[in-house]
């Protein structure tokens, strides 16, 4: 997870068009655009009929659903309107009882490796044990695709993934490290007593985030947020109050951009990320592919490239 920028030119806007329409195939081989609210869950077997078959229902398969913006000014989000009223209630029955907003803890680290933590497979595995990490993230909500004290939001995570360049250096099962998938995939949990069930999830989430979420914990939901800012300043997070408060919540992110040094990068939808811009492998120093800030980039593919994260995720 890292910043995306308030503001894309005119090319970037270009690129990010066009692979979104790579990515959204899909939603018109089913025949038809589902518009939000979303239906929230993709039913197995939903371009042929509904099927009986054993097996499982993605509810945050979003590929099929448009967006919709809160405001002009803000990014667009997948609404989930009865998760909402239940974070909203959730929210009012804790502020009857403590009179007062809830506090925000971020701990940011630095360069910290998606693999580190105990957590997500590190830990003790690798030499560095995290045995407090562990019990918070156990306890709260896992994110595993960007966290005790009651009447406090804990959040836990990195600023970026590791740099590769000089060791030792930070862990992650995806590819590279700066400039690519490893180098922004970025271990995370949230953790409020009382207020986030303990559960893991593979929704997207930004660090941009952050911002319109504290908000709404504010008292500042939704469109509102788009108040606070002249109408001339983009917010790119999205709010995730309900995702994180909500029983069993949803993300309201679809899609996640991706940049790379002043380039538009990638994009994320679901599993899929469309890529436009990436560092070229021994480009400059013949040693492996370790991921840095050092190296030519390639900034035209000549063409769509589409990976999968969840079956090639060292592919990009």
């Amino acid at each position: 997870m890292s910043f995306t920028p308030t503001r894309l030119p005119d090319r970037v806007k270009a690129s990010l068009w066009a692979g979104s329409r790579a990515l959204v195939v899909g939603a018109a081989m089913l025949g038809a655009s589902l518009s939000s609210p979303a239906l929230a869950e993709n039913i197995r077997g939903a371009a042929t009929g509904p099927t009986t078959a054993p097996g499982f229902s993605h509810p945050e398969q979003y590929i099929h659903l448009k967006d919709v913006k809160p405001a002009d000014n803000m990014y667009p989000v997948i609404q989930h309107p009865e998760q909402d009223k239940a974070a909203q209630a959730k929210l009012a029955s804790l502020a009857a009882k403590t009179g007062k907003k809830p506090n925000i803890m971020i701990f940011l680290l630095d360069d910290v490796g998606w693999g580190d933590p105990g957590f997500n497979g590190g830990g003790v595995a690798v030499g560095n044990a995290t045995p407090n990490m562990d019990r918070l993230a156990n306890e709260g909500l896992l994110l595993t695709s960007a966290y005790s004290l009651e009447n406090t939001l804990i959040i836990f995570t990195s600023d970026n993934g590791p740099e590769c360049e000089i060791p030792p250096h930070g862990r992650t099962p995806f590819r590279g490290c700066k400039g690519w998938e490893g180098g922004v995939r970025v271990p995370t949990f949230v953790y409020w007593k009382g207020m986030i069930a303990p559960r893991k999830s593979d929704g997207l989430f930004d660090l941009a985030d952050i911002l319109p979420t504290a908000l709404d914990l504010a008292g500042v939901p939704g469109a509102k947020l788009a108040e606070l800012f002249p109408k001339s300043t983009y917010i790119d997070g999205v709010d995730q109050a309900s995702f994180l408060i909500a029983d069993d919540g949803l993300s309201a992110r679809r899609s996640r951009i991706y940049t790379l040094n002043q380039y538009y990068s990638a994009i994320r939808i679901d599993e899929f990320k469309g890529v436009a811009t990436g560092e070229i492998e021994n480009g400059v120093v013949q040693k492996g592919f370790p991921g840095g800030f050092s190296g030519p980039v390639f900034t035209d593919t000549g063409g769509a490239i589409v990976f999968n994260l969840y079956t090639n995720r060292k592919r990009t």
